[in-house]
């Protein structure tokens, strides 16, 4: 992980993008001798990429043949799964889904497919949105890490995620608030940047499963404590009431933004990082 520069933006993306569109791990390391040597992070570290990648690859070519013969089965059953539960429980309101979600958050301008992997196992926090150069997402999700109702509020969330790296310069939601941000002089690692908007992609992608899909759903940061967490409760009492309010139609999209961005500001006066 230190190698790489971290989990989000920085070496991290390359890598898996590779790894997502591999079909094996000879073909993944034919791609990863074709990665960049370099890449920056979001603080604009510059981290080294290839040389490290490839030590990687070399591990999982190792491991491979026993992880095939071993695990693999298993893991393909636990998918199967996962995909006949999605097919049976949520496709059917997918696309109903994705409007309200892209309506709500302001990308309706875009058509992007985003190319979802289901995986038996990954690391915490069990789903994850990659990219490399084009800029263009794609979802990876653990369906042991999450089950029932909660998968679908993954694909969600990360489907959000991978929509916002397509509509960054379109005026969605999230972007108006960060440059509201921006704007009163907040840097880009600063967590009232880059937790606040987060915390929209939760709510969002939590309150469309429970209006559309399954009225008894909790929301993953409910389940799991994300929005208790000591760090985001100040912006969380800015953001889920207006949200809220914005999403049973008390508000206006603007005034929701507007109030939102505001009182991220006031928070951030109060309690500094």
């Amino acid at each position: 992980n230190e190698e790489f520069g971290g989990w989000v933006g920085g070496g991290w993306p390359v890598i898996d993008v590779v790894l997502s569109k591999s079909k094996n791990i000879s073909e993944a390391m034919q791609a990863i001798s074709k990665a960049p040597e370099t890449t920056t992070s979001r603080s604009g570290k510059t981290i080294r990429v290839r040389e490290a990648a490839i030590r990687y690859a070399n591990v999982l070519n190792a491991a491979e043949p026993a992880y095939v013969k071993n695990i693999l089965p298993q893991h393909k059953s636990v998918v199967d799964r996962a995909m006949a539960y999605v097919a049976a429980n949520f496709a059917a309101k997918e696309r109903e889904c994705l409007a309200y979600l892209t309506t709500n958050l302001g990308m309706e301008d875009t058509d992007y497919r985003v190319p979802m992997f289901f995986v038996a196992e990954t690391p915490w926090p069990g789903g994850f949105t990659f990219w490399n150069d084009t800029r263009r997402g794609t979802v990876v999700i653990s369906v042991e890490a999450n089950q029932g109702s909660l998968l679908f509020e993954a694909m969600l969330h990360e489907a959000i995620h991978a929509l916002d790296l397509e509509t960054q310069t379109k005026g969605s939601v999230l972007e108006e608030i960060r440059d509201r941000l921006r704007k009163a002089g907040v840097a880009e690692n600063d967590i009232t940047m880059t937790q606040g908007t987060h915390l929209l992609v939760f709510m969002q992608a939590g309150e469309t499963v429970r209006r559309l899909v399954d009225g008894s759903h909790q929301h993953y940061g409910d389940a799991r404590g994300v929005y208790a967490q000591g760090v985001l409760q100040p912006l969380m009492n800015v953001a889920r009431p207006t949200w809220m309010d914005y999403l049973d139609n008390k508000i206006t999209r603007e005034k929701a933004v507007e109030q939102i961005a505001d009182g991220y500001l006031k928070s951030r006066k109060a309690t500094p990082n």
